[in-house]
């Protein structure tokens, strides 16, 4: 039986934590665990927690009251994802929403709305809205048994992304019709790691020459995608695989990936 994971931020070992209403209920309601079933806590900084079912308590009119026992941290369970942000030019909202979906489920770290000048969708500060894809990610992160959710930061113009990523060493690429492929070696970088990396994704009408100008003159590289048009999700499922591959060929030219030892000469194929 799969066992649930919830987030819960304050959670730490040793302590009796209550769960918040959405997810009490869909531990003890949806998927009708009891008192003593085991459960996984996310808590602060993405630790995955060991914790147990200690008190299910029936309230009417509301949903079940449910506290954990929490305990040691489950061996060999991390955040899971690359450290890569993207920021894109939505088109539509139901869009960027399955776009928070599937960011959070691939495992990217940050996902910012960017403001561009062809984007069709006025970016506009919005608590109902932030508050929406923060749900989205957290319900995504925790179907696909992430340890952490994507975050979902406030929108902002591209030469304020840019120049937060260059001031922290990010390394930045563009999304350009006709851009080369890129390959796991630049992805993976001189570390054999997937470092701090920020994608940038225009809108339908793709980056002006302006913004292309400005990202190339702080050093973005150039990214091709398979086709000059992706709608928004798809484009973000395609950083997101590119992440993941980047991710897997590092694992499995470490020692003993996988719990058995790596082949030297598979190794160097």
């Amino acid at each position: 039986m799969r066992v649930p994971r919830v987030h819960v931020p304050g959670a730490s070992v040793g302590h009796t934590v209550a769960l918040p209403e959405e997810e009490a209920h869909h531990v003890a309601t949806v998927l009708r665990r009891g008192i003593g079933d085991r459960v996984e806590v996310v808590g602060a900084g993405g630790k995955v927690l060991d914790a147990t079912i200690h008190e299910v308590r029936e309230v009417e009119g509301a949903p079940p009251e449910v506290r954990l026992r929490v305990g040691d941290a489950v061996p060999g369970a991390t955040a899971d994802g690359v450290p890569w942000t993207v920021a894109v030019a939505p088109v539509k909202e139901k869009s960027f929403d399955i776009a928070v979906r599937l960011a959070s489920e691939l495992g990217l770290e940050r996902l910012i709305p960017l403001r561009a000048e062809r984007g069709q969708v006025q970016l506009v500060p919005s608590s109902k809205r932030a508050g929406r894809w923060l749900r989205i990610a957290a319900e995504a992160a925790k179907q696909s048994g992430r340890a952490r959710p994507v975050e979902v930061g406030e929108a902002a113009g591209l030469e304020e992304v840019v120049e937060r990523a260059r001031q922290a060493d990010e390394t930045v690429w563009i999304a350009t019709p006709g851009g080369p492929a890129p390959t796991l070696d630049a992805l993976l970088g001189a570390t054999g790691q997937p470092g701090p990396s920020l994608f940038l994704i225009g809108p339908e009408g793709g980056f002006s020459p302006a913004e292309v100008a400005t990202a190339t003159a702080a050093g973005a590289r150039p990214l091709g995608f398979p086709t000059p048009v992706l709608r928004t999700p798809t484009a973000i499922a395609l950083v997101a695989a590119l992440g993941a591959l980047a991710r897997w060929d590092s694992l499995r030219s470490s020692p003993g990936f996988g719990g058995f030892p790596v082949d030297e000469q598979e190794r160097g194929r």
